[in-house]
């Protein structure tokens, strides 16, 4: 048995390891040993299934003949131990697999850069940049954004929550119409994790996944079928592993902005903390753009905010941007 692998499976959670137990991290990818047999589990001495603080154990009863033993919990050392010798000669094995399985689908490398299994950045060695305008239930944006891009010639890929279908069919029509790419946020811009946790989950699996394939019938009604989609922003632009994990379970991949040029501020209002103007969100970009290019970024720019924020990024800055990009020939691309 493999710790966490595949992610969105049922893997060992627990395995007796120091790392765990410290609670700095797991034996990702690590093979664990498996079932003993009862004859020798029940002569040992202090295993248990009280687990990690807030987490049992799992005895899987129901999965084991009488005869063996195995317990998906931190204390039971005989059953759930990770193994070096056995993990160093499994990664060989799936390595090559893996160089295997691409030779034979025709893959090429990929090279965009994930982050929690998502995509943050395609490839930085080429001279591409994706526009990628969120929202939940706003789309004051609508006219400046869409007339911005078509006066370039310049596709973006467009992120809405299942109420903004409901909302806003007519704009909708217009970005199809415009050749944009119309994709997922969510249906009901679950927040996944506590903002000061990202490592821990406010929904479940099953609540994940109700919630997507009602995002994804909400697109079909709008008429983009699901290979139409096979991307989406998360709500909050806010994930973690396990989100990216259940998301790839059912065929979508996970994207999100590129940190660093401060686009995503777009939305703040001048009694926020953290507000940003248009002209320093501007400014920023360019900051980056000139230290370390903007190959493969992708430039998140909300499609609606707040009517307390009068300096909107899409009015004259949007333009702006585009117009300089195109002086560093950056080509615009609509998706990963």
């Amino acid at each position: 048995m493999i710790v966490e692998l595949p992610l969105y499976g049922d893997y060992p959670s627990q395995p007796h390891s120091s790392l765990l137990n410290a609670g700095v991290g797991n034996t990702t990818g690590g093979l664990v040993d498996g079932p003993v047999y009862r004859t020798i589990f029940e002569s040992l001495r202090g295993v248990n299934m009280t687990g990690i603080p807030g987490t049992p154990g799992q005895g899987y009863e129901r999965f084991q003949p009488d005869m063996m033993i195995y317990h998906d919990a931190i204390h039971d050392y005989s059953t759930n131990e990770p193994t070096m010798d056995g993990t160093a000669s499994l990664t060989y094995y799936l390595s090559v697999m893996q160089k295997e399985g691409m030779k034979q689908a025709n893959v090429q490398s990929d090279k965009n850069v994930y982050v929690n299994g998502g995509i943050i950045r395609t490839d930085p060695s080429k001279k591409q940049i994706s526009l990628v305008f969120t929202a939940a239930d706003k789309a004051d944006g609508a006219d400046a954004i869409i007339s911005t891009l078509k006066k370039h010639g310049i596709k973006g890929g467009f992120f809405f929550t299942g109420e903004f279908y409901e909302l806003y069919p007519d704009v909708v029509k217009r970005l199809l119409a415009e050749g944009h790419l119309a994709g997922s946020h969510s249906y009901g811009h679950l927040l996944y994790m506590p903002w000061e946790n990202r490592d821990s989950l406010l929904v479940s699996r099953e609540e994940f996944e109700e919630d997507m394939m009602k995002s994804y019938e909400t697109l079909r009604k709008a008429g983009i079928e699901y290979q139409d989609a096979p991307v989406y922003i998360p709500p909050y632009e806010y994930y973690n592993k396990e989100i990216a994990a259940w998301a790839k379970s059912m065929g979508i991949q996970v994207i999100n902005y590129t940190s660093g040029t401060m686009s995503n501020a777009d939305y703040t209002t001048p009694d926020m903390k953290n507000y940003r103007s248009s002209k320093f969100i501007y400014d920023k970009i360019m900051e980056v753009e000139k230290k370390e290019g903007l190959n493969g970024h992708l430039m998140l720019i909300h499609f609606g905010t707040d009517d307390r924020r009068m300096d909107k990024f899409y009015n004259g800055y949007l333009d702006k941007l585009i117009k300089n990009a195109a002086t560093k020939r950056l080509q615009f691309c609509t998706r990963p």
